[in-house]
């Protein structure tokens, strides 16, 4: 396993239990989101352009079913945002 994948991974994972956080009740991650973080980071191991990686919505070839996309795009927009608000308070101080 590559850095990157490593880091892709943990960033995903970051992420994915921010959201479950901010919308789930209960711990994080609840079995939703685990399941998610689960499949998204077997999809980064098996990736077959790891050494030529880009964002996966770039991709040429869409290895995430339909359900599972839909999941991780709701988890990486709401973390952009989560991202962006953090990155906005930092620059002010």
């Amino acid at each position: 396993m590559g850095l990157e994948t490593a880091s892709e991974k943990e960033r995903f994972v970051e992420m994915a239990t921010r959201y479950c956080k901010a919308r789930h009740e209960g711990p994080a991650p609840c079995p939703i989101c685990a399941e998610t973080i689960e499949y998204r980071c077997e999809r980064i191991e098996r990736c077959p352009y790891k050494l030529e990686k880009t964002p996966c919505y770039r991709c040429r070839i869409q290895c995430h079913n339909t359900e599972m996309r839909a999941r991780v795009d709701e988890i990486e927009r709401f973390s952009k945002g989560g991202w962006i608000g953090s990155l906005t308070s930092i620059l002010k101080k």
